[in-house]
């Protein structure tokens, strides 16, 4: 219930900040925002480095190295040595 909640929250949060900045910067402002966001968006893939996808198979594999495979991952050490 709190997860159902938190989404629903974000959601209307995120709807009703895109509605008050497309009144507030324009039609060109708004344009210029969403390009910069889809930039980030990019760059966010790219310095992912599949350590979402990794860790949690990881994870899966053998639940008594979470908490090596969390340090090695917030050191940004390799968990596979």
């Amino acid at each position: 219930m709190f997860l159902f909640g938190g989404e629903g929250a974000s959601r209307l949060l995120g709807f009703l900040t895109a509605a008050v900045l497309a009144r507030r910067v324009g039609v060109d402002g708004f344009g210029q925002i969403g390009f910069a966001t889809a930039i980030l968006a990019y760059g966010m893939v790219i310095t992912d480095f599949g350590l979402v996808s990794l860790g949690t198979r990881e994870m899966a594999r053998d639940k008594s190295r979470a908490q090596q495979l969390a340090g090695s991952v917030l050191s940004f050490g390799s968990p596979w040595q």
